[in-house]
């Protein structure tokens, strides 16, 4: 029923529609806290009713963790992952950081080294973090 209105059809060449201009890469740069204080690690957990990772736990950023930014940036650089989602490239800076001042917002959490495994965490931070303990031992 469209035939008279489709361009591509009334051109012949079919297959060079839809022209759809590609979608420019967008770098993002993250800079995350790796607070540990007694064997526990400072998460940041997405609230109930958050549109994204609802519940899930990840290293915090500094405005997370209430810490200046720029001042975690010149912690020790624990390591620089980077990962791509659809057309974002991300580059993420975990750097060490003090712990912040008490009391925490109830959207962090302090978790035993020894029950990260038990909680959930989004993929990427499971695999740098359990990367970066096992690399201790």
């Amino acid at each position: 029923p469209a035939a008279p209105w489709c361009d591509a059809r009334t051109s012949g060449d079919p297959e060079r529609f839809p022209l759809l201009a590609p979608k420019a890469v967008e770098r993002i740069e993250v800079v995350r806290a790796w607070c540990e204080h007694d064997r526990h690690l400072l998460l940041h957990r997405a609230k109930g009713e958050s549109r994204r990772l609802a519940g899930i736990h990840e290293l915090p950023t500094p405005d997370q963790a209430r810490l200046d930014a720029g001042r975690v940036r010149q912690g020790s650089l624990v390591c620089r992952r980077t990962r791509t989602i659809t057309r974002f490239h991300i580059t993420e800076f975990i750097h060490k950081a003090p712990p912040p001042q008490d009391p925490l917002p109830p959207d962090l959490v302090w978790i035993s080294i020894d029950h990260i495994d038990r909680i959930a965490l989004s993929g990427p931070h499971r695999r740098w973090i359990t990367a970066l303990l096992q690399a201790r031992k």
